[in-house]
C-alpha cells in the first residue's frame, strides 16, 4: 500500500511538474497539445514531432485489431467468398477513420477524452479485475483488513 501511494504521488508530480513548466516556457498563449508550440524550424522539435507521428502511427496499428477482429469474426465476412474483401474491409476501415479525424475540428478534444477514458480503465479498472480473476478460485483470502 505504502508503493502504490508513492508511485501515485511520483506521477502525480511529474505530471504537475510538466504542466507547471509547459506554463512556464509558453506562457498563458500555451495551445493544448504542447507539440504545436515547439518551433517548426529546430531540428530538435521536428525530431520530437517525428517520434511522436511514428508513436501514433504504430499504437493507430495495435488498437484497430480488435475492430478488425470484430469484423472478420461476423457471419458474413467468413462465408464470403469473395478474394479481396480482406484487404477492402481493412483499407475502408483505415479510410474511414482519416475522413472522421479530419471532418472533426478539435481532434484533440476527442483523443483526450478518449485518452482519458481508456487511462482510467487501463490504471485502476482493469488491475481489480486482473486481480480478482486471478484469485477467484484459490484458497488465497482475498479480503482486505484494515487496522492491522
Amino acid at each position: 500500500m505504502r508503493y502504490t501511494l508513492a508511485g501515485f504521488v511520483i506521477v502525480v508530480l511529474a505530471c504537475m511538474s510538466c504542466g507547471l513548466f509547459s506554463y512556464l516556457t509558453f506562457g498563458s498563449s500555451i495551445q493544448s497539445i504542447v507539440l504545436f508550440n515547439l518551433p517548426s524550424d529546430d531540428p530538435v522539435s521536428v525530431g520530437t514531432k517525428l517520434c511522436y507521428f511514428f508513436t501514433i502511427m504504430g499504437s493507430y496499428v495495435i488498437l484497430i485489431q480488435p475492430v478488425f477482429s470484430l469484423i472478420e469474426s461476423k457471419k458474413w465476412y467468413t462465408d464470403s467468398t469473395f478474394a479481396y474483401k480482406f484487404s477492402i474491409i481493412r483499407i475502408s476501415v483505415v479510410l474511414a477513420t482519416i475522413y472522421i479525424s479530419t471532418c472533426l475540428p478539435d481532434i484533440h478534444i476527442v483523443l483526450s477524452l478518449s485518452g482519458s477514458v481508456t487511462g482510467t480503465l487501463i490504471s485502476v479498472v482493469l488491475p481489480v479485475l486482473f486481480y480478482n480473476k486471478a484469485y477467484s478460485q484459490s484458497n488465497y483470502d482475498t479480503s482486505f483488513e484494515y487496522g492491522r
